[in-house]
């Protein structure tokens, strides 16, 4: 759904909880739906912090400019593109990276990061290619999935720096294991989420019933 349809719905008086799922992001409310570099609104920062209203008609209780202030708050998939300079694979990973903050003010957390992955020893680091970032892109999309089809726990109850650990001990795992493979994008995917999921669902049981 495209800002302009997210308008022309507000205009004839629906809510924006009818219009996307509000999920649990760090302490608040966000929206996330699926990665795409497209007009679709994507993300939706901290609903609270935001002053964001979505159980009541916005056409009711706010005048046509606030309304233009809540519709810049939606961000699509091309805004992350326009952050990253058009770098999809970084975009992705801003996106994913979001869970309450603006695009922008993450931009340079993001950023920080991988500037620590380049100084990581190899020897300390082995194997965390290219590759290994794209495994932790598409794990992060599969715990969002479980944690919808409630298999487990959101990143909010479990912590986001403990989730954080496991995607990137799950990443560097599977590509030690599997990296050499030659394989469509398709199986590239089924094996990965074959070797993940039941990994996930377990850890994340354990670690919650702590």
């Amino acid at each position: 759904m495209t800002v302009n349809e997210v308008r022309e719905r507000i205009i004839k008086g629906e809510c924006l909880s009818d219009m996307f799922e509000f999920t649990d992001g760090q302490e608040c409310m966000i929206y996330k739906g699926e990665w795409n570099p497209g007009d679709d609104v994507i993300y939706i920062p901290d609903i609270d912090l935001n002053e964001i209203c979505i159980n009541r008609p916005l056409i009711n209780i706010l005048n046509k400019e606030e309304i233009e202030n809540v519709l810049f708050d939606l961000y699509t998939g091309k805004d992350f593109m326009e952050l990253a300079d058009g770098d999809e694979k970084f975009a992705k990973r801003l996106f994913y990276y979001c869970d309450w903050q603006h695009p922008s003010s993450a931009l340079n957390e993001v950023c920080d990061d991988d500037n620590e992955d380049e100084e990581v020893n190899d020897t300390m680091k082995p194997n965390y290619t290219t590759l290994c970032v794209d495994n932790a892109i598409e794990i992060t999309w599969i715990y969002d999935e479980l944690v919808k089809a409630g298999k487990i726990c959101s990143v909010a109850d479990v912590g986001s720096d403990l989730v954080k650990e496991l995607i990137i001990e799950y990443s560097i795992e599977f590509e030690n294991e599997y990296g050499d493979s030659d394989w469509n994008e398709i199986d590239y995917f089924d094996c990965l989420r074959k070797y993940v999921e039941p990994r996930l669902i377990h850890d994340i049981t354990f670690l919650t019933q702590e």
